[in-house]
């Protein structure tokens, strides 16, 4: 994958703690031989994002403004 496309791990909002299985991906993404380089963000953070370039983010839960947000915005 070339390097403008970016995957955004997003920090539960809950307790503050992340998830042992999101944690899991993340570290599996990091490791890979594809150069992804995921990155984690918060739920606020999400609430920038505009629609625009190519982005992935990965939640857990699927649920909140955040998420709700990231959908409208057309990313996966």
């Amino acid at each position: 994958m070339g390097d403008d496309f970016r995957i955004y791990f997003v920090k539960p909002v809950k307790n503050g703690q992340n998830n042992g299985t999101l944690v899991e991906a993340f570290e599996a993404l990091d490791k890979a031989e594809y150069n992804l380089k995921p990155e984690w963000i918060t739920s606020q953070e999400c609430l920038h994002a505009d629609g625009k370039g190519k982005q992935a983010y990965i939640f857990d839960p699927f649920e909140g403004e955040a998420f709700n947000h990231i959908k409208k915005c057309g990313y996966r």
